[in-house]
């Protein structure tokens, strides 16, 4: 009864999914020229034990814990209508309480907090085909603070993390299945400046979105390239105020963490996220939950194109192309009088584009129409997409 519940509830906030712009947005999509995009992100994780590294499980004592609130605040910009810059700071609170070594009948609770660190992320896709888009990035990170040395005499501190730049490059793929079905898999590889292993962060996500809401479950995996300067001698390497968390300073790191999550799009340029992730396995790091919650807004003006895209289903008459001129300057489509169109008609030509809905190609004028079919000269184009057989030709619109 209550899986019934849940999937009307779905429903109810999904609309008509056909011809529409969904509320999940893939990572390899780019914003248009001009428009900008506001992110902010707040995070709850909580360890519940730590594996070291060697695959052994530590598990907290009584009075043990390790608990963390993260901030992240990013502004994206569109500079091409295919490649993105974006800036972000992140910052977190964190509680930490662990055995004193002095006395082990007794703990030590230490908390810090601040903005952890910034970044410069760089993004550029690939025009997308009807089932698949590409793209590639670059990000480097860089700490704005510095650990102080582990003193054990004197336990008045605890790391936000680790202090060291990263240098960032990959690639994300995007596989749109059908009925608002999506597929992703990201790799990205992650270079840090000193003190730690290389690794390749992985994400691979299946996303059913309808136009206002959006499910995705994945996993993320970090796979470490076992080249840490310590990892013949972990127990020598230099250790950070990090309190009971392995998260830090860690020896060839490696994890998986699966998620589930729910996107709500609002007005189309508001989007909120929802998401729940568990790390279940992982070498030199915790395990435990993280709760994460977002709120995007898209800002910016808008192409012709987007405006007119919107008001898709505003039209009387539907119909497609079904005969091209050898240059594509004039098109035979299969709508004529008996359906209202006649000389001097204006004809609407749209592609279905998965990361956004109907795309405007371009839009044409009737110069001669029979019963059953017109002919339409293309006036002005949209987009580099060629106008096909097949091509959704729509006209009558009700609403200039």
């Amino acid at each position: 009864m209550e899986l019934k519940l849940i999937l009307l509830f779905v429903l109810l906030l999904s609309g008509n999914r056909l011809y529409s712009a969904t509320a999940y947005r893939p990572v390899s999509a780019t914003l248009q020229k001009g428009r900008s995009m506001i992110s902010l992100e707040g995070t709850y994780w909580e360890s519940t034990s730590r594996i070291d590294e060697f695959g052994e499980e530590v598990e907290f004592e009584e009075d043990e814990y390790y608990n963390r609130l993260g901030g992240h605040a990013a502004a994206s910009f569109g500079h091409t209508d295919r490649f993105q810059s974006t800036l972000g700071v992140i910052g977190s609170s964190v509680i930490s309480s662990e055995v004193d070594p002095s006395d082990p009948n007794s703990s030590i609770e230490l908390e810090n907090a601040g903005v952890e660190r910034g970044y410069l992320h760089v993004m550029y896709s690939f025009l997308p085909t009807d089932k698949w888009q590409f793209s590639l990035l670059g990000k480097y990170s860089s700490a704005f603070f510095s650990n102080p040395k582990y003193d054990a005499e004197n336990r008045d501190f605890v790391a936000l993390g680790d202090d060291v730049g990263v240098a960032s490059a990959g690639g994300s793929m995007v596989y749109f299945s059908g009925h608002n079905n999506f597929f992703t898999i990201r790799s990205i590889y992650h270079r840090p400046s000193s003190r730690q292993s290389t690794e390749i962060e992985t994400k691979v996500e299946f996303a059913l979105s309808w136009r206002m809401v959006a499910i995705t479950a994945g996993v993320d995996f970090t796979y470490s390239m076992q080249n840490d300067p310590y990892t013949a001698d972990p127990e020598n390497k230099p250790a950070i105020p990090r309190g009971s968390t392995y998260l830090y300073n860690s020896v060839n790191r490696a994890y998986s963490a699966p998620y589930l999550g729910l996107v709500f799009n609002f007005k189309k340029d508001w989007r909120i996220g929802v998401t729940g992730q568990v790390v279940n396995s992982g070498v030199s790091t915790d395990l435990g939950y993280q709760g994460m919650i977002s709120i995007t807004k898209i800002s910016g003006s808008k192409k012709e194109a987007d405006i007119r895209n919107e008001r898709f289903k505003s039209y009387t008459i539907e119909g497609k192309v079904i005969k091209l001129s050898p240059k594509d300057k004039y098109v035979v489509i299969d709508q004529g009088r008996v359906e209202g169109l006649e000389k001097g008609s204006r004809v609407d030509f749209y592609h279905y584009d998965f990361l956004g809905g109907n795309k405007l190609l371009a839009t044409g004028i009737v110069i001669r129409a029979s019963s059953s079919k017109s002919i339409v000269k293309i006036k002005k184009r949209y987009s580099r997409r060629p106008i096909e057989e097949g091509t959704k030709a729509r006209s009558g619109l009700i609403k200039e």
